[in-house]
């Protein structure tokens, strides 16, 4: 049973037990009611029927009707002369009668009291009054039996009912379950097949350059592993995962990932128009990324090879606009509309109709919106407006290597040792370059306390130092920059945060240092 549903029903629980508690109260007061109504009654005969014996004088005959009484209806009887001097109380043991000052008997006794006129029904002349002292819970265990069988009740009824709701719970957690894994697999199946695609491109065409192989079959894997991850991610059931620490990604450096992964498989020129501003938003970067290659891909298949596809990026203080522009078929009016519904297809033979309904819940969900224009026979574009924050204080920017006397770099992998080489001999560097293979080498060199650019892996092997806590320790942040593979990852993003230093992904390292 989901917890939110379990906090509800001990909340019903707690309600149901108040109403019960709050039934023995109805109960209990009421059978003081009944009581005292049942006793009035008694003493009003009582008191008419002892009147007519007190009048007589014959005492006896009195004592006998106030005995006649007294040991069914009351507890006790006492009689009291014309100047309030008591004459008698029945039963005898009961000295005091009403006139106790224990606080339980005033409690627990009530008292009602009957005036006696020695002329009957004329009332002029009083001969005493009489006090009829009764308990006033007498009706108490009956009140108690009627609330034990409904709170009895109440408590069949609740543990029926949360078997039931439980039952019927399960049933419809576990529908919901297997839609919304039915849901994910279908979408899976439908993003995976754009990276897929460029590995087999890879395969099939075997490109001369080994390292730039290496690369873009390294990105491909690493979109299918962002894909698939999406399976961990929702096990709850929920699309966007609730996290303490949010990754951020820059929306460019995406989307410049898929065009690459576009124009690799020869597919329509792109042309991209991002403006100079660095753009960063909370939204998952493989989820972005899957949605800008289906945008893309949308516009591919709408368009002839010789038509031009404009991705532009663009943002201001608060938003990222991102727009996606072909020159291909278009969407007649009637259609516009339904294109975001689960399932609706347009144009495609074999299309899902799952591409735009994701996108535009993954862009709802973080509080953006998306616009689709659209003119049969011209084009259509469409247009992503997603919220922009804050630039991180570790977000690259534009670096001149040359500003700096020496280069250290340390890096556990010779090849990306090898591809810093290649990229500092590329920059026309001519300063000195240091290489380092883990934090221990580097802790005691003194090009720690050199004026020096570094440039440090985050993962130098196991039991050894990690970048970020090199960094810390002996290097100066501000001169530091943390190479890793795990770019995207909020706590590194975070620790990098307050170390102070600037965080760069090893995929961008044939583009570092570039003005």
């Amino acid at each position: 049973m989901p917890a939110n549903f379990q906090q509800e029903f001990k909340q019903l629980q707690k309600k149901i037990f108040g109403f019960g508690f709050l039934l023995f109260l109805a109960c209990l007061g009421l059978s003081v009611i009944w009581q005292k109504s049942i006793k009035e009654e008694l003493a009003e005969q009582a008191t008419k029927l002892l009147g007519r014996s007190i009048s007589t004088l014959a005492m006896r005959e009195t004592i006998a009707a106030i005995n006649g009484i007294q040991p069914n209806s009351f507890h006790s009887i006492t009689y009291f002369g014309p100047n309030g001097e008591k004459v008698i109380t029945l039963p005898p043991t009961i000295e005091k009668g009403y006139k106790s000052k224990n606080l339980w008997n005033d409690l627990v006794y009530a008292d009602i009291a009957g005036d006696l006129y020695w002329d009957g029904s004329n009332r002029e002349h009083i001969m005493g009054s009489i006090h009829f002292i009764y308990n006033r819970f007498g009706l108490a265990p009956y009140a108690i039996v009627i609330w034990f069988f409904i709170a009895l009740w109440l408590w069949y009824f609740l543990s029926r009912s949360q078997i039931k709701i439980q039952k019927n719970m399960d049933i419809e957690f576990e529908t919901q379950q297997a839609l919304f894994l039915a849901s994910l697999t279908k979408k899976i199946k439908h993003d995976i097949r754009s990276p897929l695609s460029v590995l087999e491109a890879l395969f099939e065409e075997k490109p001369k350059d080994e390292k730039w192989f290496l690369e873009q079959g390294s990105l491909s894997i690493k979109r299918i592993n962002e894909i698939i991850s999406e399976v961990d991610k929702n096990k709850s059931g929920v699309y966007r995962e609730k996290q303490n620490l949010e990754a951020l990604y820059e929306v460019k450096y995406l989307a410049q990932q898929i065009v690459n992964e576009k124009l690799l498989l020869r597919q329509n020129h792109i042309e991209c128009i991002f403006d100079e501003a660095i753009c960063y938003t909370r939204i998952d970067g493989g989820k972005l990324k899957a949605t800008l290659s289906n945008l893309l891909d949308n516009a591919i298949e709408a368009s002839q090879s010789k038509d031009q596809i404009q991705l532009k990026i663009s943002s201001d203080d608060s938003l990222i606009m991102i727009q996606v522009m072909d020159q291909g078929i278009g969407i007649s009016s009637e259609n516009l509309p339904k294109l975001c519904t689960e399932g609706f297809t347009y144009g495609k033979s074999h299309g899902s109709g799952l591409g735009l309904f994701y996108a535009k819940k993954l862009i709802e969900d973080y509080g953006g919106n998306i616009q689709i224009e659209s003119i049969e026979g011209k084009g259509t574009t469409i247009t992503l407006l997603i919220p922009k924050i804050t630039t991180p204080s570790w977000a690259l920017g534009l670096v001149n290597i040359h500003e700096y006397h020496s280069i250290v770099i340390c890096d556990d992998q010779s090849y990306i040792r090898d591809l810093w080489k290649m990229r500092i001999q590329s920059l026309d560097y001519k300063g000195k370059s240091y290489f380092f293979s883990s934090g221990e080498e580097l802790e005691g060199s003194e090009l720690l306390l050199k004026d020096s650019l570094y440039l440090i892996d985050y993962d130098l092997g196991a039991d050894k130092l990690r970048g970020t806590e090199l960094i810390k320790k002996y290097l100066n942040p501000n001169h530091s920059f943390l190479v890793t593979g795990h770019f995207d990852d909020a706590k590194i993003q975070n620790q990098c945060s307050e170390i102070g230093c600037k965080l760069l992904a090893k995929d961008q390292i044939s583009n570092f240092g570039a003005l």
